[in-house]
């Protein structure tokens, strides 16, 4: 709830002083909200394949849903 209204103008005009823009504000929420998506994701394929490798199954997922160049040598 709070990562929700943090991006809102009103809230951030209220304790922060400034407000970022309309635009900015909305890739924020809805970044906030496709990161939960993808991490249910993650949850659901490793409940599914509890053997699966972990980082594999996350990478994939970042890759394909976050935009996120893998880096199989460095652990998530």
């Amino acid at each position: 709830m709070t990562a929700w209204s943090v991006c809102t103008p009103a809230w951030q005009r209220k304790y922060l002083g400034c407000a970022a823009g309309e635009a900015a504000n909305l890739r924020a929420r809805l970044a906030l909200v496709m990161l939960d998506v993808a991490w249910g994701l993650f949850e659901m394929r490793m409940a599914a394949n509890p053997s699966r490798d972990p980082n594999a199954a996350w990478s994939e997922i970042a890759h394909l849903y976050l935009r996120v160049i893998p880096q199989p040598n460095v652990s998530w």
